[in-house]
Order: structure tokens, then C-alpha cells, then sequence
């Protein structure tokens, strides 16, 4: 009979010995997810450091809370275990100790007052409705983000370009369905509503790139929709506005702009770079001329190109509305830019 001691104390130890090891395991993973780019633990504004603060405090809190639960857990195990088949029962006439029940209560009930004044002071932190200097405003589609300078008529594809040390107030809407905008080293998801314009804010206070995502599944190819932040210094960023400016004037680069802000990047490729759900398009104006595509653009189910990276291209995949949404001037002007594109491939 006592030879069961040893026996039942090895099997124990090694049951915990696995649990720690498979604890570790499963620690290592969000660390490993959140090591590389985009990065929520690296925060690069004082919202998204705010965010990152009440997530740390919670999880040191919650990692102690458990431990000490576990720890009591398995100390009760091994201590109260009954040895052998000859051992009394424990009493079931027993009161409890006021002092620990008083200490139990009041220590999660600070521990609750604590997590509730944090999460109110990062709430006003993370608060868009304060003064900003700058507004960009961006809008989600299947699958791109068109990112909109209203006061610069700067209008880009899947890149937000800022100055740093300035705070930005983001306007964030849809052109289809619900999409999450989301550069986890300026601060929390906005969700793109169609219809409905949703706003953040951020102010990066260093140089560099920051990656972002949609963070909503959307649609096909919701996973090819990054968001690159690039921060540069306030005189880098007014030459680049003044430059885009300028160059967004001309058709052809008009042309390249609407291509990405109408959608057509998100399903289709030029020289390799863009969707792969439509057709390659880099040498389709020499191929099959303007009218071609002025036909396919406002009336696609009429032409219908025979293969798609994917196999057979399906009907109705293609937007219907391009003739509504887009004026003869933007048409003329894609067209523009995929001659421009042809000639510079030949």
C-alpha cells in the first residue's frame, strides 16, 4: 500500500511537467505572431502606446491571477489527496475563515477598479473627436484602400503617406462591404461601413514604414489588401505632396490613379503586380486596342477574356456599374495609362 506514494507523486510531477511544457508552446506562439511586421508590442503613437500599456498591465494581472489559482490548484491535489483506501473522510462540518473570505473579495474587486480606471483613461486617449492638423480619409474597397488628401488633391492606392509628430484625424468609410482599417502600430481597428463614416486618430512620432490590413474578411482576396503607412519629415512630405499633385494632373497618371481607386488593381495584374483574378493587363492596349477596352470597361459580360490566372474567366465577376461610376474622361484616361504601360513593356 505505501508503495502507491511514489508511485502516484511521479505520475504528479510529470502530468505538471507536461502541462508546463505544453503552456510554453502555446505561450510561444502570439509571440512568435506578433514578432514580425505588423506589430502591436512596437507601438509608434501615443494611442497605440496607450493600447498596448492596458494590454500588458491586463495580461500580468490575469498571468499572476492564474498562476496563483493553478499553484493552489495542484498544492490542494498533492497535499489533501487521499493515500489509501483506509483513510477517513474529511470533515464536511467546517466554517469559513472570514479574514480570507474578506481578502478574496476585496482584492478582485481592486483589481477590477484598476483595469476600469486604465480602460477610461486609454478610451480618451484613443478619442478621435479632438483637435487634429491634418485630415486623410479613407475609403475601402474589394480590394484596395484608396487613401484621399482633400486639401492636397492627392488621391493614392494601398499607401497613406503623413509627416511626423502630427496628428491625424482618419475618416473611414466603404464603397462595398464592411471592411476593418487597421495599422496596429498607430492604434485600434475602425470598421469601413458603407454609408457610414467612421473616424480614428494617430501621430506618429517616428520615421519609417508601417504595415496595415484589413482586418475584416471581405471577400476573395481579403488577404491582399495591405495598407502601407509611410512617415516622413515635414519637409520630405511637402515636396512629395507638391510632386503628386503635380503629376496626378496628367491623364496618364490620372489614369494609373483611377486604375487603383476604381478597383481595377485588385483583379487585375500589371507587369506581375496587382490582383490575380483577372487577366493580365500590361500589354493589352497593344493587344487588342482602345476600344477593346473602353467596351470591356463599360460593358464586361459583352467580352469576356477566355483565361484568367485562375483558369476560365467567369461572367459577372467584373463590376456592371464602371459606366456609372466612372465619366468618358476617367475611361479615356485608364485607357491613357495602360497605352503608356504597353509602350513602356515593348
Amino acid at each position: 500500500m505505501h508503495s502507491m506514494k511514489p508511485t502516484l507523486l511521479k505520475r504528479v510531477l510529470k502530468t505538471i511537467r507536461y502541462a508546463g511544457l505544453f503552456g510554453a508552446l502555446i505561450g510561444l506562439l502570439p509571440a512568435v505572431a506578433l514578432a514580425a511586421p505588423p506589430a502591436p508590442i512596437d507601438p509608434a503613437s501615443p494611442a497605440a502606446r496607450s493600447i498596448n500599456n492596458l494590454h500588458t498591465i491586463t495580461l500580468v494581472i490575469a498571468t499572476i491571477v492564474f498562476l496563483i489559482v493553478c499553484g493552489l490548484l495542484i498544492y490542494s491535489l498533492v497535499r489533501f489527496r487521499r493515500r489509501s483506501d483506509n483513510d477517513p473522510e474529511p470533515d464536511q462540518n467546517f466554517h469559513g475563515n472570514t479574514t480570507l473570505e474578506v481578502i478574496w473579495t476585496v482584492i478582485p474587486v481592486g483589481i477590477l477598479a484598476t483595469l476600469l480606471v486604465l480602460t477610461y483613461q486609454t478610451m480618451q486617449d484613443t478619442n478621435p473627436n479632438r483637435p487634429t492638423q491634418m485630415t486623410v480619409r479613407v475609403v475601402g474597397k474589394q480590394w484596395l484602400w484608396e487613401v484621399q488628401y482633400p486639401d492636397r488633391g492627392i488621391k493614392l492606392t494601398g499607401e497613406m503617406r503623413v509627416p511626423v509628430n502630427t496628428d491625424v484625424k482618419v475618416e473611414i468609410t466603404s464603397q462595398d462591404v464592411i471592411h476593418s482599417f487597421w495599422i496596429p502600430q498607430m492604434g485600434g481597428k475602425k470598421d469601413a461601413v458603407p454609408g457610414y463614416l467612421t473616424t480614428t486618430w494617430f501621430r506618429a512620432d517616428r520615421l519609417g514604414t508601417f504595415h496595415g490590413q484589413c482586418a475584416e474578411y471581405c471577400g476573395l482576396a481579403h488577404s491582399q489588401m495591405p495598407l502601407e503607412l509611410v512617415v516622413l519629415d515635414q519637409a520630405s512630405f511637402d515636396l512629395w505632396a507638391e510632386a503628386t499633385a503635380a503629376k496626378q494632373a496628367n491623364a496618364s497618371a490620372q489614369g494609373e490613379i483611377l486604375f487603383g481607386t476604381a478597383g481595377c488593381v485588385g483583379c487585375h495584374a500589371i507587369n506581375g503586380q496587382g490582383g490575380q483574378i483577372g487577366p493580365e493587363l500590361t500589354r493589352i492596349y497593344v493587344d487588342k486596342g482602345p476600344e477593346y477596352i473602353h467596351e470591356s470597361i463599360v460593358n464586361p459580360n459583352a467580352l469576356i477574356a477566355p483565361n484568367c490566372p485562375t483558369g476560365a474567366c467567369p461572367a459577372g465577376v467584373m463590376p456592371q456599374d464602371f459606366e456609372e461610376r466612372l465619366t468618358e474622361d476617367d475611361i479615356n484616361s485608364i485607357i491613357e495609362y495602360l497605352k503608356a504601360v504597353a509602350e513602356a513593356a515593348q
